[in-house]
């Protein structure tokens, strides 16, 4: 009996001894869940309290770089000021006055003169217009009676087998509609001769005005010609025309040097992709399949983009300058440069662009950048002028060759 009691009183302390052990169990895990909770509450507001002073620092970074561009910006005032104030003190300020008249003066003449040579260049677009149309329609008409040419000549054919076939006494007649039929087709050589003459005229009439106002004979150099044809339009314009999809940059052939040139050029079919114009330094051989943008290239060449791409930046040296508008279809670009400036200006539909270059000390070639398949590049003038038309603006950019 003692034993059996001593056995159920261990059996107890052991029962009681596992509950504390499983109270402990609970308890401990308990402590770890709380543990783990307070660890990443502390953890999160440790990383918001890191955040916060990230963003105090940040935003007395941001005063302290207003404070110091608002005291840079009031020291270039002060010295403007001062300038001001020397330069008035130094002419006086009815000196000043007058300067300020005379420069508006000359400005104001200055732009007079650039709307006349706008309206003579709009005037002489119009003429060669005026020609190229005519041009047309002598072309039309030229077909038209080549084609009236065939059909007598069928005509004549058909009856001169219906004489073979036919019996004699149709023969007087017959000779008879066939005499009349070689009248009406000497006739009309002799009016296809005529128009022939005529266009040839005019087309000889354009080339000497052109050449007599500064026009220079407009050539490239093809890098690709299996991709590329090069074709005349009325014997001053010039066309480039692509067969496939690829990247190529087409130089004309004159080197400009000692004087004023201006490249007039007009993109078609190309939905502006990938198209471009501009320079190229004249030690430079451009090859097949030139991307402008990439190494070399990009320290030879500068471009003036179309609108879909680059959106008319002017691209040079692996550096993109923005202000320029780009250019659409059939949109005339002009390009100027002044060797005796040094400096290349763009201009879109007669309107100077703000973007140019400047420090081109050395001789160069205009260019031309196609990708478009079936687009074509119509090269309308390459001229060397008396004066530039590239004037100053005051929201002008300037990159250095």
């Amino acid at each position: 009996q003692k034993a059996t009691k001593r056995a159920e009183i261990a059996e107890k302390l052991i029962v009681e001894q596992q509950d504390k052990l499983h109270i402990a169990q609970i308890e401990a895990k308990l402590t770890k869940e709380e543990y783990e909770q307070e660890k990443e509450i502390s953890e999160q507001e440790e990383q918001k309290a890191i955040e916060e002073e990230t963003k105090r620092m940040d935003e007395f970074i941001e005063k302290e770089k207003v404070e110091l561009e608002s005291q840079h910006l009031k020291r270039e005032m002060e010295r403007l000021q001062k300038e001001v104030r020397e330069i008035t003190e130094k002419f006086g300020e009815e000196q000043i006055i007058k300067l300020k008249h005379e420069l508006e003066l000359v400005r104001s003449e200055k732009e007079k003169e650039i709307k006349m040579k706008e309206q003579e260049r709009r005037r002489a677009d119009e003429a060669g217009d005026r020609v190229r149309i005519a041009q047309e329609e002598k072309d039309k008409e030229i077909k038209k009676r080549e084609n009236a040419f065939q059909q007598k000549l069928k005509e004549k054919q058909e009856l001169q087998k219906q004489i073979n076939e036919g019996s004699s006494d149709n023969n007087e007649y017959e000779q008879l509609e066939d005499q009349k039929l070689d009248q009406e087709i000497q006739r009309i050589k002799t009016e296809n001769k005529r128009l022939i003459e005529e266009k040839q005229k005019q087309r000889f009439d354009r080339q000497q005005y052109y050449m007599t106002h500064g026009g220079i004979q407009i050539d490239i150099f093809n890098p690709d010609p299996q991709e590329l044809s090069f074709s005349d339009v009325d014997g001053v314009m010039k066309m480039i025309s692509k067969k496939k999809d690829m990247y190529n940059t087409i130089s004309l052939t004159e080197v400009l040097r000692n004087g004023i040139f201006a490249m007039e050029v007009q993109l078609q079919n190309s939905q502006s992709d990938e198209s471009a114009v501009g320079i190229v330094r004249n030690s430079y051989d451009i090859p097949a399949g030139t991307k402008p943008w990439l190494k070399p290239h990009h320290e030879h060449i500068a471009i003036y983009s179309g609108s879909s791409w680059g959106r008319g930046c002017v691209y040079y040296k692996g550096k993109y300058t923005y202000g320029n508008i780009g250019f659409k279809e059939n949109q005339i670009v002009r390009t100027e440069f002044d060797s005796e400036k040094g400096t290349l200006t763009f201009f879109l539909e007669g309107v100077q662009q703000p973007v140019f270059i400047s420090g081109i000390n050395e001789e160069v070639r205009f260019i031309v950048h196609m990708f478009q398949s079936g687009s074509n590049c119509i090269i309308r003038s390459l001229k060397k002028i008396p004066a530039p038309t590239a004037v100053r603006l005051p929201d002008e950019k300037e990159i250095k060759w």
